[in-house]
């Protein structure tokens, strides 16, 4: 990545977190997106394979609204800037089995080892169940927001690497999924 490349990406992350005050999106009324915040946490171990493959196991919660609490799955990760920039593709599973499926950039903003502080983004591409995209329309806007958190890295041989990590989110999810932004039922108890 080239350092304008790199300097647009901390420009989007600026904008992506100004846009997200405690999870209100600054949109008109019409908007499509709700409030979509929570924490993650966990560990992902990377195993470097003889043949240059990288293993990716991941023991990762999340509590978080519209998800209560479910866990993360890395299904894809780029490390070949790590530990300055870092890709990948994660999917959220659902208590009840619906799942999110996104992508994020984190960039470390300070790195004093083990630990590792970050700040990043994500941006919602799909999910099945109640999380299954209103339309096939590949511009449509299905949420994002900024990531913000700490990891600790652990090097318990040359082949293996284990994050350590919490980080929060705030930022948005489309109103356009199954029953998403309607107020939930309120059961007032017996007296």
């Amino acid at each position: 990545m080239s350092l304008t490349q790199y300097k647009n990406t901390l420009v989007k992350l600026w904008l992506a977190s100004t846009l997200c005050i405690s999870g209100q999106v600054l949109s008109g009324p019409a908007s499509n997106l709700v409030p979509f915040s929570g924490k993650v946490g966990g560990d992902i171990t990377l195993t470097w394979i003889d043949d240059g493959t990288v293993n990716i196991d991941s023991a990762v919660d999340i509590v978080a609204n519209h998800v209560g609490r479910g866990t993360q799955k890395t299904t894809a990760l780029d490390l070949t800037q790590f530990p300055w920039i870092t890709t990948g593709s994660i999917v959220t599973h659902t208590a009840n089995g619906d799942t999110i499926e996104l992508d994020f950039v984190l960039n470390a903003v300070a790195i004093q080892p083990p630990l590792l502080v970050y700040v990043g983004s994500y941006v919602i591409t799909g999910g099945t169940g109640r999380f299954t995209p209103p339309s096939d329309d590949v511009n449509q806007d299905l949420g994002s927001g900024p990531i913000s958190g700490v990891a600790e890295l652990q090097l318990p041989d040359p082949a293996t690497l284990i994050l350590s990590f919490q980080h929060t989110f705030e930022g948005t999810l489309s109103r356009g999924f199954g029953d998403l932004g309607k107020p939930a039922s309120v059961t007032k108890p017996a007296k």
